[in-house]
């Protein structure tokens, strides 16, 4: 019978050279004894508490992230409305929808005449046809389907001249529990 870990001798081979190397291999196996069942466990049971805080911590910040870019966007989109009806000397309707409206999650630009602003290059939208007009309904945050805006607000811009008056309203967002309020005074002032 033969040992474990040792190697028989064969006829006619050297004693050194690659034998050694095997036998040297062989005798490191035969010293280590591995880890055992309980310490493997061990070992991925503190893989997996790493791994799910990692994931939480990761979500946690994609919401708080996505949040803020939706405020951001919801703020260019009132100074853009401040904008325009300033630029265009016209009257200009921008309108945020909520949940219970046609176009959840969405708002757009309304000129006086009825017509729609075009959304920003890469925005994400959808079109309308009224009254012979194209309604350009632009998605927030592209759609993204955590996001939601609290209620359906009108703001409306109004040029007369030299003089611009904006009907005071507050937009809010939220996502995962979490939300952010903008509000717009008369003088068109964003806090």
């Amino acid at each position: 019978m033969r040992e474990r870990g040792v190697l028989p001798e064969a006829p006619g081979e050297e004693l050194g050279g690659r034998r050694a190397v095997l036998e040297k291999v062989f005798s490191r196996a035969r010293d280590e004894d591995g880890f055992n069942l309980i310490e493997l466990m061990v070992y991925i049971l503190i893989l997996a508490v790493m791994l799910g805080t990692a994931t939480y911590f990761f979500i946690s910040v994609r919401d708080v992230n996505s949040l803020n870019a939706a405020a951001i966007e919801v703020r260019s989109a009132l100074e853009r409305g401040f904008n325009m009806a300033n630029a265009q000397n016209q009257r200009v309707t921008l309108s945020f929808y909520g949940p219970g409206s046609n176009y959840p999650n969405t708002y757009a630009f309304k000129k006086n005449d009825g017509s729609s602003e075009p959304p920003p290059l890469g925005s994400a939208y959808f079109t309308e046809q009224a009254g012979g007009n194209t309604v350009y309904y632009i998605k927030l945050q592209q759609g993204d389907s955590g996001l939601a805006i609290a209620a359906s607000v009108d703001v409306v811009y109004d040029n007369q001249g030299t003089l611009m008056t904006v009907s005071p309203a507050s937009v809010t967002v939220s996502r995962a529990g979490r939300s952010k309020t903008l509000s717009i005074n008369a003088n068109g002032e964003i806090n």
